[in-house]
């Protein structure tokens, strides 16, 4: 008797565990997975890979003159706003009322944040110079950043008192985008005169074409950011 009812105690103890598991498992089954979304995919991360390449030809030296830069985030934002990467003026500079330690520590927090972004999409889009900076040597941050700015930045600024009329000149004429001597033409007639404002437009030469394809690309970053 006693070694039935040990048989049934293990039987209904087998069936109580057999349910358990089985409602465990089926409830794992219609859970939803969670899955993270693909910034890759997300328009700002493909406006951030357009202006980043856009500046390249100068922030690549800037980057291998001073490599210490990829080793702090908020560093590395300055600098490629330095170099014509449009950046919130919100997270470049403190605001001039409030309390200002708050401010600066909200301030260096968004620039970590947009730092760490940054370089790890400029390590993609320039592999190249990212694998030299890596091969160089250790060497002590230096005391000063190298925030001279750069041609993109200078164009831009440059740009922006003109930029009604030359949104204007350019909805009259698309064809301008694609002839960067005629656009170097047109926005000295408006008023520009930053980078390469000297520059004869009469014929084309490998000058004024590459200042009026700066102007251009400058252009296309100002109307994203």
């Amino acid at each position: 008797m006693l070694d039935k009812g040990y048989k049934q105690m293990d039987e209904q103890s087998k069936r109580s565990v057999f349910s358990v598991v089985v409602s465990e498992r089926r409830n794992r089954s219609t859970q939803p997975k969670l899955q993270l979304p693909k910034f890759d995919l997300t328009e700002t991360h493909k406006r951030d890979a357009y202006c980043l390449r856009a500046i390249l030809f100068s922030f690549d030296a800037a980057i291998l003159k001073a490599p210490t830069v990829l080793l702090d985030p908020a560093a590395f934002v300055r600098l490629a706003a330095a170099h014509g990467f449009p950046v919130s003026s919100a997270i470049q500079r403190e605001r001039t009322y409030g309390n200002i330690s708050e401010n600066a520590i909200r301030m260096l927090a968004q620039q970590n944040c947009l730092g760490h972004r940054l370089i790890q999409l400029w390590k993609r889009i320039s592999p190249v110079t990212a694998s030299r900076v890596l091969q160089m040597p250790a060497t002590n941050p230096t005391p000063m950043e190298p925030f001279s700015p750069g041609t993109i930045r200078k164009i831009r600024m440059a740009l922006t008192p003109i930029r009604d009329q030359l949104g204007f000149e350019i909805i009259r004429n698309l064809n301008l985008l694609d002839d960067p001597v005629a656009f170097l033409a047109m926005c000295k007639r408006i008023g520009y005169n930053g980078p390469g404002w000297t520059f004869n437009t009469d014929r084309p030469n490998d000058m004024n074409k590459a200042v009026g394809q700066r102007l251009i690309d400058t252009w296309r970053i100002m109307v994203v950011s």
